[in-house]
């Protein structure tokens, strides 16, 4: 009996495995596009420890994966700034009166008119970081100096999460 059930579980498992998880087709006949970038970053959000309850997933996603494409960043260095400083709460104020996902501090006010931003917009504060991000990378500057606004503490998590990320090496962050 143990024997059957063993076999019946296998045979299971392994029809599963030839199936697509989205249409149920056989994987030679599915249909189904893989995940684009910004549905990976969903489900990164939708499981993480830090996300804020109450958080719209969608709506930081697709404010990461635009904002990301506008800087010519990549995406995951913002995910991870953003879990890191935020919990993914777009509307988080910190205590020192800092905003937003990438907790832009109120000092840096006096730049955003710059870059034609509104400092009261969150989706703004999420801007003006990563132009200094940017501005980082245009300076040939690593990951880890760019991230010069943020503390050291978080740079330094954010950091390796990326590198970990990225099979070992922080070579892609950006791009022309």
């Amino acid at each position: 009996m143990q024997v059957r059930n063993m076999i019946m579980t296998l045979l299971f498992a392994a029809i599963l495995v030839l199936l697509c998880i989205k249409c149920g087709l056989a994987a030679p006949n599915c249909s189904c596009e893989p995940p684009t970038e910004q549905e990976n970053i969903e489900d990164y959000i939708s499981v993480s420890k830090h996300l804020v309850k109450g958080t719209d997933v969608a709506e930081v996603a697709e404010l990461i994966v635009t904002c990301a494409e506008e800087g010519k960043l990549d995406p995951w260095v913002l995910v991870f700034i953003a879990e890191r400083e935020a919990g993914f709460d777009i509307w988080n104020v910190s205590g020192a009166g800092e905003r937003g996902l990438l907790q832009v501090h109120p000092i840096h006010v006096y730049r955003f008119n710059d870059y034609g931003l509104d400092w009261s917009d969150y989706a703004d504060c999420f801007r003006f970081g990563v132009c200094m991000l940017r501005e980082g990378a245009t300076k040939g500057k690593t990951l880890y100096s760019s991230m010069r606004p943020w503390s050291v503490r978080d740079k330094a998590g954010v950091y390796n999460r990326y590198v970990k990320h990225n099979g070992g090496t922080e070579d892609g962050w950006f791009y022309d």
